[in-house]
């Protein structure tokens, strides 16, 4: 089990929760069951599925759990671009979307890192398969 709070992608996707809601907070009343609530999940979205990731045993479900941070990662982008479009979101679009994309990034980032470490491992145990064979 890794401590999802000493990684730094979570930090930033917390700090992304935490930015989210309050900017969603002067949303109009319209909106507060619908995009308002829609940005908040999906960006409570990120940072969970990392926490959950780190609780998992395996790299591999933590790489899945990473792949669906990063899938609500991207949807977030979709949100803020609407919400600036309708012109909710005039404000902390840049911001938001930068920090978002930032979060992309080093999910990206950490997924490819596990992807090639576990693929590594695994060349490593065939090598060995196929000497012991061998011998």
């Amino acid at each position: 089990m890794k401590d999802f709070q000493q990684l730094e992608v979570w930090k930033c996707a917390h700090q992304l929760v935490l930015d989210i809601h309050g900017m969603t907070t002067d949303f109009p009343e319209c909106e507060f069951f619908s995009l308002m609530d829609q940005m908040r999940y999906c960006s409570a979205g990120v940072a969970a599925n990392i926490a959950e990731g780190c609780g998992r045993t395996e790299d591999i479900e933590l790489q899945g759990s990473l792949s669906m941070a990063r899938g609500s990662a991207v949807e977030l982008e979709y949100y803020l671009l609407l919400a600036r479009d309708l012109g909710i979101l005039r404000d902390g679009y840049q911001r938001l979307s930068a920090q978002t994309q930032q979060v992309v990034i080093m999910l990206t980032d950490l997924i490819s890192e596990i992807e090639e470490a576990r693929t590594t491992r695994e060349r490593g145990k065939i090598k060995v398969m196929s000497n012991s064979v061998l011998q």
